[in-house]
């Protein structure tokens, strides 16, 4: 048994490791009149990627995916014969986040290629939760001096309230929970 339990333990640790970031590229790939476009090479490159590069091709329905990615900035780029190829820079994928993509190409040669530049979506349509990035720039800006359990609560849509009494926490702790009610509960007495 005491041999075994170590195993056990690094087995459990890993898969807790490996579930951690959760962080995708979804898409579909469509023509001008939305008929989908099976078979299109799609290409991401970023460094944060091992390979520096990562490709797969579009399913019978268009679709295509790239899961468990490291957080880092991105480019895509779509071919396909007898299309324009299509490229995205710079798509930030943070976190435990998605990015959904519905491209449309356009008939052409290959010659041509279109470049997209911007931002993916700030919102995912892949998820209901609330969450909130505390990154450099909010750490450096939030006037807390720098206390790392008042964190939380500047975070937006979060609300801090005195821990319950019947709590074994100290006197002075707090818990910081998010309310998505545009109104904010009465300050305990």
């Amino acid at each position: 048994m005491k041999k075994v339990l170590p195993f056990i333990l690094i087995l459990l640790v890993a898969t807790v490791a490996f579930a951690q970031n959760k962080s995708r590229i979804i898409g579909t790939v469509k023509t001008a009149d939305g008929a989908v476009i099976p078979g299109v090479k799609v290409t991401i490159t970023s460094d944060a990627l091992i390979s520096r590069t990562m490709e797969t091709t579009t399913s019978d329905q268009g679709s295509f995916r790239f899961v468990l990615l490291p957080i880092g900035t991105y480019d895509i780029k779509f071919e396909a014969q007898d299309y324009k190829p299509l490229e995205q820079k710079g798509l930030v994928l943070e976190y435990d986040s998605t990015i959904v993509l519905d491209k449309v190409l356009e008939l052409g040669a290959f010659e041509e290629l279109i470049v997209v530049t911007g931002e993916a979506p700030l919102v995912d349509k892949t998820s209901s939760g609330i969450s909130d990035k505390l990154d450099t720039d909010f750490l450096q800006n939030t006037p807390n001096n720098r206390n790392v359990f008042a964190m939380p609560a500047s975070a937006p849509a979060s609300l801090t309230t005195p821990a319950s009494a019947a709590c074994s926490l100290p006197a002075r702790a707090t818990t910081w929970t998010a309310s998505t009610s545009p109104t904010r509960p009465p300050a305990p007495s």
